[in-house]
């Protein structure tokens, strides 16, 4: 594993990125919270949004707390309006969502090579833990109704199948 050396200004320009990252993920979770029409996908996806919130507000504390001011501020809000959706539709924001978890936990992965101090070091390990179990979460949610879709087309087709033999 190769460790990233970087000087103070270069560290909290990284970080405040992750900030960023960290909150333009919430952002999209929260949009897919409100318009997921399934609870399980609202409850993942809030709860990942929140863990987002809670590990951009404890990277800028760790800015802090390194003698650098954030660029960004983490406990931005954002506002997003619900709508409806089909199936299909919350597969497409089930993968979405995936992606997007994913693509915060693979920069966070990157940012564990940086030469960081110990108490940082720890602050990126815990909080990649809870990505990776929310990502993991989102996988799970997507396979099960990937699944049941699966089941009721197989359904559908046989109804279908029957209604058309009979006729």
């Amino acid at each position: 594993m190769t460790t990233l050396v970087l000087n103070d200004p270069e560290l909290f320009v990284e970080l405040d990125r992750l900030i960023r990252s960290a909150l333009n993920c919430r952002t999209k979770l929260l949009a897919f919270g409100r318009r997921g029409s399934t609870q399980a996908i609202g409850f993942i996806a809030r709860t990942s949004a929140s863990a987002l919130a809670v590990a951009a507000h404890e990277l800028a504390d760790l800015v802090r707390r390194l003698g650098g001011r954030p660029c960004v501020d983490s406990r931005r809000q954002d506002v997003v309006e619900a709508n409806a959706l089909t199936a299909e539709q919350e597969q497409d924001l089930l993968r979405a969502c995936e992606s997007a978890i994913a693509e915060v936990a693979c920069e966070y992965r990157d940012a564990l090579e940086w030469n960081l101090p110990e108490p940082a070091q720890e602050v990126l390990m815990r909080q990649f833990g809870v990505l990776i179990a929310n990502l993991e979460h989102v996988k799970a949610l997507r396979t099960r109704l990937d699944q049941a879709a699966g089941l009721n087309d197989r359904q559908a087709a046989t109804s279908a199948g029957g209604s058309v033999g009979s006729a």
